[in-house]
């Protein structure tokens, strides 16, 4: 190959390099906008993952932090009404909550579930006088 076939090869290999340079320089250009785009959708996607994690674990915790404890029939409760606490037993559930006993009386009071607390140690109480007539009412 002749030097001069080989400074045309040189100059259109040159030529071609500026042009992909060019080229890539557009492409740059054209798509980094898109490029950048993206990366901002994909940020917006994992902080609104991020958001629904933290908002489904908030709303699981704040479920069993305000879930009713079970209650049953016949069990000793403690209520709470404002300042006022009160020992009592559950006489019926219901819906709303339960018909306690709090005195010797027959007569049972609808306590909200949300007064109720449970007697962590109403094992040790063997006997109470709550509702003393209330095999006579059945």
């Amino acid at each position: 190959m002749k030097d001069e076939d080989l400074k045309k090869l040189e100059t259109q290999i040159a030529q071609l390099t500026d042009a992909l340079s060019d080229m890539v320089q557009k492409m740059h250009e054209h798509f980094s906008p898109l490029c950048d785009a993206v990366e901002k959708a994909l940020a917006v996607m994992h902080n609104h993952e991020f958001a629904d994690k933290v908002i489904n674990e908030a709303e699981k915790a704040l479920a069993e932090a305000t879930e009713t404890p079970e209650f049953h029939e016949g069990e000793l409760i403690v209520c709470q009404n404002g300042d006022t606490f009160e020992i009592g037993e559950i006489k019926r559930l219901c819906d709303e909550g339960a018909f306690v006993w709090y005195h010797e009386g027959n007569t049972a009071s609808l306590t909200p579930f949300e007064n109720m607390h449970k007697l962590q140690n109403a094992y040790c109480i063997k006997q109470t006088s709550f509702a003393l007539d209330r095999n006579a009412e059945e």
